[in-house]
């Protein structure tokens, strides 16, 4: 993820008769972070007089330059077709729209390109832009078998033609013009890896028809005996954007569940939410998604495949039209009844604290790599789920961290988006209510201001910046607001301190690291080494290790701190370290908990996502490595003899002494099938069964054994990059019996534990 390879593409336009050809550059971001090219028909400056072919398949009256439009929906094929084409070795990934325009650049047989600034050159068939062929019915499909001595044709009446011998005797009609029938031809080869190719519609004459019969209407439903491949087919063919929930419904059947859509709108603009409604095979997953106003918008073919798992694969310029290949067991879906649900405004909810009647929820639109639109820190009430109160931050940063009592937030911004103004404060708010108890307005440097606290002061500090910008901390009575003290901070001072279990002003400066009292300033205690420095790993912002912090439970006031070359565990409130771990170059861990580290060891020092990859279990209090597997593993929960993580992004458990292997979840997975993008968030482990966030799903799987149970109804789950830490702290949390779920599209959700044990049972 975060890497896309740059394209260039030319837009032609004409300037004073004269064709100039001008390289620009052009982006188009997906919701998902991928680059896709903006889809444009080429559009001529100059005035070009529309021609229209008078005969069925004439292409006789069309010259280069003319302008043709398309008058139905038709493939547009990256080849010039003849009788030697292999049809069923078609590549075709583009349809054209009705009303698409185009300037002609050459004609053929019965065909004429045209050049597309993002699809490159493009053969059309030329009956597709006569009015002839706006006269064309869509019917329902049926199968019709034909004489073996038929021809597929280009178009009705056209010469370019394919014997059917040898290609099956039986089709899918899924059209009809005159005593001509359209019927889906499609490629032996659909899905090379990155690319999907799509059927194509083919002309048979009535006469060649011995027998038409209509497919069962409703392709899924329970008692269809279609098969998967010819559903996707017509689903290709059929299903198109725009198409209502009564189209689809006839065409499909009832769906079997109906969830919540994801944002249809991109960052930016106000979150849209349709319905998806879901379909379930044995072989195969598919959803469908419509607007508010019932209207298609996208839909969403989830297939098993071996090898190499792809998400989220388009074909041509229908980003929203998308398959996904997996390598791990297709879920049925469970209906786990939540005890309330709350839709937020923003795409990606986390929990970032809670007291016993209070939620606090960071919400964030998601946007690529790290940045955002919007986001916003808002309170709902812990037994309803009702929104209690929301701060907005639009574009700007936002920070809040809970006071001691639990009972206020601090909350940092730096911009107003209701004022749209950079706008600096920080605010005391009163948890159950929203009332600001006090406002301070810093003023700092240029390079930006970040806020922190201890048990009972808010700390604001200058951002590290250049090495002659000058820094400063403020430290604030968390009560009242007012300045206690303030301190110069040197260039490569770290600040430590992350919330109210601190409590000491924390600073961090190479191999040294004191504890500033914070009333006075004055130093309790420093720690100093004399060791040379090693790169400290959480540098990186994709790396979501050490601590994993869990809003509900209290933070211990042990930390793991890099002094030198050593990881210390250091107790912030003597001063005393604890534990320590040597650190080494291509090394990195996750805290399990105060005793044992999951350590991450990369062969080339630097990558963490190939097969040089180890993760060795190292026990702290004995200074030894217990064991060692292969692969990158995290996630780690320890419940009794057993451990549960993720290999290389596969779920495992794994004997807590020994390091033996005691399941791991069904996959198909190759080599270089690195799954570790699905698991971003955490565990939640019950008596029977553990709860994970899985690529879009929240999956129940069995604790003894590792089988997919099934997904969750209507939670979709998902990744924002470069919020690891969010992703992984606060997507899922348990707390005695209750479960609090976030989601990718808004939804923030309570389950009950005790719930759970009806849903397996009821499958």
């Amino acid at each position: 993820m975060g890497k896309h390879p740059w394209r260039r593409y030319l837009q032609y336009g004409c300037i004073c008769g004269v064709c100039a050809v001008i390289p620009i550059l052009i982006w188009n971001m997906n919701q998902s972070g991928g680059i896709r090219p903006i889809t444009s028909a080429i559009t001529p400056t100059n005035e070009v007089q529309l021609v229209e072919p008078t005969e069925v398949n004439s292409g006789s009256l069309l010259q280069p330059g003319d302008e043709i439009r398309m008058r139905t929906r038709g493939a547009y094929f990256s080849q010039q077709l003849s009788k030697r084409t292999q049809i069923e070795a078609l590549k075709v990934q583009y349809y054209g729209k009705e009303g698409e325009a185009f300037q002609v650049e050459s004609v053929g047989n019965e065909m004429l390109s045209v050049q597309s600034d993002d699809r490159g050159t493009l053969w059309i068939p030329t009956w597709y832009t006569t009015e002839a062929s706006s006269q064309v019915e869509r019917s329902d499909p049926s199968y019709v078998t034909l004489h073996p001595q038929t021809n597929l044709s280009l178009s009705p009446e056209s010469t370019l033609k394919w014997p059917l011998a040898g290609r099956g005797d039986q089709r899918i009609c899924i059209a009809k013009w005159n005593d001509w029938y359209g019927v889906i031809v499609s490629p032996t080869l659909w899905h090379n890896e990155y690319d999907i190719f799509r059927p194509v519609l083919l002309w048979v004459h009535e006469k060649d028809i011995l027998d038409k019969q209509l497919v069962q209407k409703r392709l899924f439903d329970p008692d269809s005996n279609i098969t998967t491949d010819v559903v996707r087919n017509i689903t290709e063919m059929m299903l198109t954007e725009g198409k209502s929930q009564t189209f689809v419904r006839n065409l499909l059947g009832e769906p079997h569940y109906i969830e919540t859509s994801d944002n249809l709108e991109q960052t930016g603009v106000p979150m849209q939410l349709g319905v998806t409604w879901r379909y379930e095979r044995s072989d195969a997953n598919f959803t469908v998604t419509f607007s508010a106003e019932g209207q298609l918008k996208r839909m969403n073919w989830i297939l098993p495949t071996k090898g190499k798992s792809w998400s989220n694969l388009s074909s041509g310029n229908d980003y929203y039209f998308t398959y996904d290949f997996l390598t791990t067991p297709l879920p049925s879906t469970l209906d786990w009844t939540h005890v309330w649900r709350n839709q937020g405004d923003l795409n990606f909810t986390y929990l970032i604290g809670a007291n016993k009647e209070v939620l606090l929820i960071k919400g964030d639109d998601g946007g690529f790599s790290g940045m955002h639109n919007d986001s916003s820190i808002y309170a709902m009430n812990r037994h309803t789920g009702e929104k209690l109160w929301q701060l907005d931050a639009g574009f700007g940063w936002i920070t809040a961290k809970l006071d001691h009592s639990g009972e206020n937030v601090t909350v940092f911004s730096d911009y107003d988006p209701g004022m749209k103004e950079y706008v600096t404060r920080i605010q005391h708010i009163r948890l159950s209510d929203g009332n600001v108890l006090w406002q301070y307005n810093p003023s700092l440097g240029d390079g930006g201001i970040e806020m922190t606290a201890t048990r009972d002061s808010i700390l604001v500090y200058d951002r590290q910046g250049p090495e002659d910008t000058t820094r400063k901390l403020i430290v604030l009575d968390s009560e009242t607001g007012k300045v206690k003290w303030e301190k110069k901070l040197n260039d490569n001072d770290q600040m430590l301190n992350d919330g109210q279990q601190d409590q000491y002003v924390l600073i961090q400066q190479d191999q040294q690291l004191q504890a500033l009292d914070s009333d006075t300033g004055s130093i309790v205690w420093k720690r100093e080494v004399s060791d040379q420095i090693v790169t400290n790993p959480e540098g990186d912002p994709y790396y979501a290790g050490g601590e994993r912090i869990d809003p509900f439970v209290p933070r211990s006031s042990k930390r793991w701190v890099l002094l030198g070359d050593q990881w210390l565990l250091i107790d912030m409130i003597s001063g005393k370290h604890l534990a320590a771990y040597t650190a080494k170059l291509g090394e990195r861990f996750e805290v399990i908990d105060e005793r044992y580290l999951l350590v991450q060891r990369s062969a080339d020092h630097e990558q963490f996502n190939g097969d040089g990859v180890e993760t060795i279990f190292y026990d702290t209090k004995n200074n030894k490595a217990l064991w060692t597997i292969k692969g990158l593993a995290s996630k780690g929960v320890i419940e009794g003899i057993r451990m549960y993580l993720v290999v290389n992004g596969v779920p495992t458990s794994v004997d807590t002494e020994s390091g033996k292997v005691i399941w791991q979840m069904d996959t198909t997975s190759g080599a270089g099938d690195y799954l570790a993008e699905f698991t971003v968030s955490s565990y939640v482990v019950t008596d029977q069964y553990l709860l994970l966030p899985y690529g879009t799903d929240l999956l129940l799987l069995g604790k003894n054994d590792g089988k997919v149970i099934g997904r969750i109804q209507n939670i979709r789950t998902g990744y924002a990059e470069l919020r690891e830490q969010e992703t992984r702290n606060g997507t899922m949390n348990r707390i005695g019996n209750e479960v609090y779920v976030g989601t990718a599209n808004g939804g923030f959700t309570r389950f009950n534990i005790d719930r759970l044990f009806n849903v397996d049972k009821n499958r």
